[in-house]
């Protein structure tokens, strides 16, 4: 074009209106996922949260390694990527749980938009021979994302912050497909070919059931990319390098510890053939939650099927969508692909290794309820075709169906709120006549919360019947603790004996046994002369020397010196306790009076100033440091204390009263 020629470029608001076009369905999507999740940010941390963040040491202080690989085994041991990504969150967020479950719903809302740029290209592939144009791709897929990202089945992976995992399996495997569909048109392959291999080896860090991720890219590009087998064999050395990303799976699992609550060797013990039959009733029900989403359940008691008969009718049926996958991928390959995303992605946990302790989550539906997403959308699509009636009833009955899914998802949204919510919500929908350990997971944590309540009776009365459930070492200490808190030392003391009969090293249970010999030894006020004391040293040391992060125990094994008149080692371990914690003040206490005792005082400032330098507003804090003081005669640091407290609460009768009695001494 000559120089000052009139430009024939597209007009501005054209232009505009193109790119508001191409942006819609993202905007679509977010606004979808913010209706549905809102407020998911502030909610706690549930479930095995606790040990996998909370109480995860490593992973507090960045050392992601250690939290990924270091024993013991906890829900993000071998998950390196997922620990990273988690420590991220710390990082940036704090210590709380806003900032992991801020992450996950970005991650859920980034996983439907992937989602859709997948499927919307997928839909423009070959293998449908044109009978989708660009705007029915377009919608189509947006349609599938839009239900998926508003379903209420995603809650145990979007408002569990452990669940990260299965985030960012879903985040990588779609941009490893992604990349399969885009590498034929794209003019470098190599790029993509590479964003496939990296998605590949970061998925495998950060979950073990990502072992199906390169079936399902090699599938995935003979159902949409390939016209047929033969077709593919240049590929094979791609393949080939692809496939390599299992040794990354491989290193993860041999460097970390081993799970105890997998195989077919964990207790009580399971065969191949009624884990299956357990679990085509399970897979069944996994299918009709995804079409009809109720009720769902953030925690299953599930009993195993120990006789074939009840799983005849829930086996036909997996065994026939089986069929109807295998056929598919005979006749038109493009129509078997959900179903190998179904049954392959199920196949680890459904098939392969038992998992007695979950035997079902509704997590590991996340990417396989398109299974039955995607169909119901295509086929409603269709019917509506050839009625004449898609242009108007189509959005419409999308929309419609979305505001009930939204709704359903705000309602599992506030179950996740907090543990005790999380639990209720468990123990209303529990299967009373199952005694798995699932069941008995499911009953002791909710007598727990029951018993913080103030719920005595109530929490006592769970917590029997749990004890007829098959339970882990971790539940049995839990039901051992609420029972000794009611009264009954003996039956949990016993209980703990047998835990630590099959656990001798469980840290936990070593820990609790001790402070429980404790408990009862000072209840029967025979500190002086009970052996039961020599017998609570031995546990805590070892406990501590396997976990050494924990306040409770060195505080009662403090108090185990103290008593032994071992006054310095006692004070040394009270030390400890009170360098973990700021929220207990007994460890602070006992620790201040064998500071007296041994003429230590200038060491009491230093103290009570970090206790106070981390609840700086907490007045009844001060009153409580202020009066052991006085008792301490240490006015003038009870001065200091109480002056301070009356800045924060000047009309605090309390510590006007306690100031005049130090200025007076």
């Amino acid at each position: 074009m000559a120089r000052g020629a009139p430009s024939v470029r597209t007009p501005a608001p054209s232009a505009r209106g193109d790119g508001v076009a191409a942006f819609a369905p993202f905007a679509l999507i977010a606004a979808t996922g913010l209706v549905a999740w809102w407020g998911v940010w502030r909610g706690s941390f549930v479930f095995d949260d606790q040990p996998a963040i909370v109480a995860n040491t490593a992973l507090q202080t960045g050392d992601v390694w250690a939290a990924a690989f270091a024993e013991p085994h906890q829900p993000l041991a071998n998950r390196p990527v997922t620990c990273f990504s988690l420590w991220l969150d710390l990082a940036v967020f704090g210590p709380g749980p806003s900032g992991p479950r801020l992450t996950a719903f970005v991650l859920h809302v980034v996983n439907a938009m992937l989602l859709f740029v997948t499927m919307r290209r997928t839909l423009l592939a070959p293998a449908f021979a044109g009978r989708f144009d660009a705007a029915t791709s377009r919608w189509t897929a947006l349609a599938v994302a839009s239900i998926w990202v508003a379903h209420p089945l995603s809650a145990d992976t979007v408002a569990y912050a452990t669940q990260r995992s299965t985030l960012l399996a879903a985040l990588f495997l779609q941009l490893a497909l992604l990349a399969a569909i885009v590498e034929g048109a794209a003019p470098s392959a190599r790029r993509w070919r590479g964003l496939a291999f990296v998605s590949m080896a970061l998925g495998m860090a950060a979950k073990e059931d990502f072992v199906v991720a390169p079936l399902l890219y090699v599938l995935f590009e003979r159902a949409f990319v390939f016209s047929s087998w033969s077709a593919m064999r240049p590929r094979v050395r791609w393949y080939g390098v692809l496939a390599s990303s299992w040794l990354v799976l491989a290193s993860c699992v041999a460097l970390g510890p081993s799970n105890p609550t997998v195989g077919f060797n964990i207790r009580p013990t399971i065969t191949p053939w009624e884990w299956l039959s357990t679990q085509a009733g399970v897979v069944a029900h996994y299918v009709r939650l995804a079409a009809w989403p109720h009720p769902l359940r953030g925690a299953y008691g599930t009993p195993i099927l120990h006789e074939a008969w009840p799983a005849v009718i829930p086996g036909l049926f997996v065994l026939s969508l089986l069929a109807i996958t295998l056929l598919c991928w005979w006749r038109r390959p493009h129509l078997g692909w959900l179903g190998a995303l179904f049954f392959l992605l199920l196949a680890p946990t459904s098939t392969i290794l038992p998992t007695q302790w979950e035997v079902a989550a509704e997590r590991r539906m996340y990417l396989p309820m398109l299974f039955v997403i995607v169909p119901a959308v295509m086929l409603a699509r269709r019917g509506l075709v050839a009625i004449g009636r898609s242009r108007w009833a189509g959005p419409g009955i999308v929309v419609a169906g979305i505001a009930v899914l939204a709704w359903r998802t705000r309602e599992r949204v506030e179950v996740y709120m907090d543990d005790f919510s999380f639990w209720t919500d468990a123990y209303e929908k529990r299967d009373r006549e199952s005694r798995t350990p699932g069941e008995g997971l499911i009953l002791t944590n909710y007598a727990s919360h029951l018993w913080r309540l103030g719920r005595h009776d109530e929490a006592v009365a769970v917590i029997e019947e749990s004890i007829g459930c098959h339970v882990s070492a971790a539940t049995a200490v839990k039901q051992a603790a609420a029972l000794f808190q009611r009264g009954k030392r003996d039956q949990a003391l016993g209980m703990m004996r047998g835990v630590l009969a099959e656990e001798p090293d469980n840290a936990d249970a070593l820990g609790t046994f001790g402070v429980l010999l404790v408990g009862a030894v000072t209840a029967e006020r025979t500190e002086s002369q009970d052996p039961r004391l020599a017998d609570a040293e031995r546990v805590l040391r070892r406990s501590l020397a396997l976990e050494s992060r924990r306040p409770e125990y060195w505080n009662s094994l403090g108090f185990v010196l103290q008593t032994t008149e071992r006054l310095r080692e006692a004070e040394e371990a009270f030390r400890r306790a009170t360098e973990l914690t700021h929220q207990r003040l007994q460890p602070y206490q006992a620790r201040g009076e064998l500071l007296v005792r041994l003429g230590r005082r200038a060491e009491l400032a230093p103290m009570f100033d970090s206790l106070l330098g981390k609840r700086p507003g907490d007045v009844g804090v001060r009153l409580e440091v202020a009066q052991w003081l006085l008792a301490w005669r240490e006015p003038a640091l009870a001065e200091t204390v109480l002056r301070d407290a009356l800045v924060i609460e000047p009309a605090n009768q309390r510590a006007a009263e306690l100031l005049r009695a130090a200025q007076t001494r």
